[in-house]
């Protein structure tokens, strides 16, 4: 007998974190982006240190390797897997990039429109964004200067992990790997001990570098990434509401021990754990459309239009301002751009 196609898990849950993990950034740059840094909200477990920004992120790589696993999972081949990433990522960054330079850059520079265009600049923000795997640019010409923070998107910085993640999860799901949820669990744990030792060994603590790519920087994201794919290898033998314990007694005990590694691994269940709780409430959320990705990749260039113009020059004023109006505009983006490209791509 021919075998049926798998169908696809539904978890709406993970609808509502993403957006929270969003929404967390936009907090956390709130405070940067106003010049009011140093009085963030901070957590410390030994030499980690963690925000709400930090939280988020991590959310959001977590709820990546999960469902990028079990998308693989659905349709082991390369050029399927490839050509989904592909159109979960592009479309939305592509537009964002050419709003960026057409619009927002003559707008905001204090060039003149024919200097903003010749400046070499203009044209690197452009195709390096784009490609993105050789790593964001942050700056257009004389766009945002003097302001606490001159980077036109600073947001962009995580996406070139996101892609190497991908990378990553598609040479594992090619060599059979993610059919062994032992050796996904082995791997999990060494890149865990190598990031923690890396941790323990750096004065300033637990921080992403908003600088090309790391191998502490590779080793923090892989590990939220990785533990995702893990516990997508064995979530048909743990209950949501088991993982979200156990997730919340980890995140718990991490602080109490002063232990980094156990915030990693505490935050991944606790975020699987919700996410695969189908709340009524949820499956509304779902309903809506995801605006996560919007929200995180068009809110940055937001506040910071909102700082220049005066309308928001305080953590909290930036918050409220920017917070509603990312939501928007993340609706918009799923709706006009990212929605039609993922439909395209399931149809081809």
């Amino acid at each position: 007998m021919p075998t049926r196609p798998k169908v696809a898990e539904r978890f709406a849950g993970f609808d509502a974190l993403r957006i929270f993990a969003a929404i967390a950034v936009v907090g956390t740059h709130s405070y940067e982006l106003t010049g009011y840094g140093t009085t963030k909200p901070l957590l410390y477990a030994g030499r980690g240190l963690f925000t709400l920004g930090t939280v988020g992120v991590g959310v959001f790589f977590v709820t990546s390797g999960f469902l990028v696993a079990m998308s693989w999972e659905r349709s082991p081949s390369l050029v399927v897997f490839a050509r989904h990433r592909a159109q979960r990522i592009w479309p939305a960054l592509v537009v964002l990039v050419v709003v960026l330079v057409l619009v927002l850059g003559p707008l905001m520079t204090t060039l003149s429109v024919g200097e903003y265009f010749r400046s070499p600049l203009t044209h690197h923000f452009a195709w390096k964004n784009i490609l993105l795997v050789l790593g964001p640019e942050y700056f257009l010409p004389a766009v945002f200067s003097g302001q606490p923070s001159s980077q036109v998107d600073g947001s962009l910085w995580t996406l070139q992990y996101e892609v190497y993640g991908y990378f990553a999860l598609a040479v594992l799901g090619w060599f059979g790997v993610l059919r062994r949820p032992w050796v996904v669990g082995c791997l999990l744990s060494a890149v865990l001990l190598l990031h923690r030792l890396g941790v323990s060994n750096t004065e300033n603590g637990y921080q992403f570098f908003y600088r090309p790519m790391s191998v502490r920087g590779l080793l923090g994201f892989g590990a939220w990434f990785l533990a995702g794919a893990f516990l997508a290898t064995v979530r048909s033998s743990l209950s949501p509401r088991l993982l979200s314990l156990i997730g919340s007694a980890a995140l718990v005990s991490a602080f109490l021990v002063s232990e980094p590694a156990l915030v990693i691994a505490g935050l991944a269940s606790l975020t699987v754990g919700l996410g695969m709780t189908n709340w009524r409430a949820c499956a509304a959320l779902h309903r809506l459309g995801d605006p996560s990705y919007g929200i995180y990749i068009f809110s940055f260039p937001v506040q910071q239009v909102l700082y220049q113009t005066g309308a928001a020059r305080t953590p909290g004023a930036m918050f409220a301002f920017a917070a509603p109006i990312s939501i928007a505009i993340g609706y918009l983006s799923w709706h006009a751009v990212e929605r039609r490209a993922l439909r395209k791509g399931r149809r081809g």
